[in-house]
């Protein structure tokens, strides 16, 4: 899937392709992706060891978003698949089970 988009800096890129070339080269400066590993490690040693360090101050969602998050997710999934009651199932088990070793769903670990 193609998705332009913005970096932290403000410069845009057509693709993910297009920012990686841009971030750590085509392979002809191996300083280049090294600075960038860098400046990440750079970025995380001044970043709270905690979940509210980690997701940027958003350790903690309420109600209102994740109601909010879920209508809109509904809206997007119900026109790829028949049985949109079960978007909550279909995110949780077949997306974020596929990044993340495990994944809180209503209550439980999936």
């Amino acid at each position: 899937m193609e998705a332009s988009g913005l970096d932290s800096e403000g410069r845009e890129f057509k693709n993910a392709e297009e920012m990686w070339r841009a971030e750590i080269g085509d392979g002809a400066d191996p300083h280049k992706k090294t600075d960038w590993y860098r400046k990440g490690v750079g970025y995380w040693e001044g970043v709270e060891a905690s979940v509210d360090g980690v997701l940027g101050g958003y350790g903690h969602v309420n109600d209102v978003d994740v109601k909010g998050s879920e209508a809109f997710l509904k809206t997007l999934f119900s026109e790829r698949f028949v049985d949109a009651g079960r978007i909550q199932h279909l995110v949780a088990l077949g997306t974020l089970s596929r990044f993340f070793a495990i994944v809180f769903h209503i209550g439980k670990y999936l």
